[in-house]
């Protein structure tokens, strides 16, 4: 491997994504140069930033393999027959550093849209802002949407309602009165689409106040959606990956 061809793999070791013996040959390359070593702390930082708010699970071996051989071809039909020996002088290593900056936030949001992708279970509140202040913010829009919780098959005394945004890009349902349940029990929202088709919402349990609140992960806008429910599941959720198995527990309905 050419010294040129290591350059080009600082962003790659910042995010993890050399195979065994590119990380063996790099490491080995960076000792001896204190110019990349720096460089290389600025992607970290770069990586370090792109923080992804849920849980991720690993993308599959076969796509890994695939994009080393990608861009091991690509490598390959741009080097020239010969190389002139590289010129690490202050000037080229600032010029490179600007240059793979760029590269590594562009191959660092690729790797965020990746690990998204992959999430097996959305959070029914995602992290970032609390669902409280989501609620609050978005009902103080004059015209915001509202829709009504309707209790279901466990008790009759749940009470609340969706606040939704005027574009219906978001929405959060404030619920009151939910029954008790035990340590081995959740909640589980559930998202139906106009097609009657159910997706989780995830896992959630009753709020220490008066009342709870969950923010809905809507993939599309809220007019595509028949109603969001909530199920009393076994610890871990609904065994099945598209429908419910235990009782209602309350329904909002999004049309009359």
């Amino acid at each position: 491997m050419e010294p040129e061809d290591l350059f080009d793999l600082i962003p790659a070791y910042a995010l993890g994504a050399l195979d065994a013996d590119e990380k063996r040959r790099f490491e080995a390359w960076l000792r001896e140069h204190p110019n990349a070593q720096s460089m290389l702390d600025d992607y970290r930082q770069v990586a370090d930033h792109l923080v992804v708010m849920a849980s991720p699970r690993p993308a599959p071996p076969h796509l890994q393999d695939d994009l080393r051989a990608r861009l091991a071809a690509d490598r390959g039909a741009k080097r020239p027959a010969a190389l002139p020996k590289p010129d690490i002088s202050p000037g080229r290593t600032l010029r490179l550093h600007r240059r793979w900056r760029r590269l590594a936030l562009l191959a660092a949001a690729v790797v965020l849209l990746v690990v998204v992708g992959l999430v097996l279970i959305r959070p029914a509140s995602a992290p970032g802002e609390d669902p409280a202040e989501a609620y609050a913010r978005i009902a103080a829009v004059d015209d915001a949407g509202w829709y009504d919780v309707v209790p279901g098959d466990v008790t009759d005394t749940v009470t609340g309602d969706l606040v939704s945004s005027p574009d219906g890009d978001e929405a959060v349902i404030r619920v009151a009165q939910l029954p008790p349940i035990e340590q081995n029990q959740t909640f589980q929202l559930w998202l139906v689409d106009d097609s009657g088709s159910r997706v989780s919402g995830g896992l959630f349990r009753p709020g220490t106040d008066d009342a709870t609140y969950i923010r809905v992960p809507l993939d599309q806008p809220l007019d595509n959606y028949q109603a969001f429910g909530v199920s009393l599941e076994p610890e871990g959720g609904s065994p099945m990956p598209d429908a419910p198995s235990g009782p209602r527990v309350f329904l909002v309905p999004l049309s009359s």
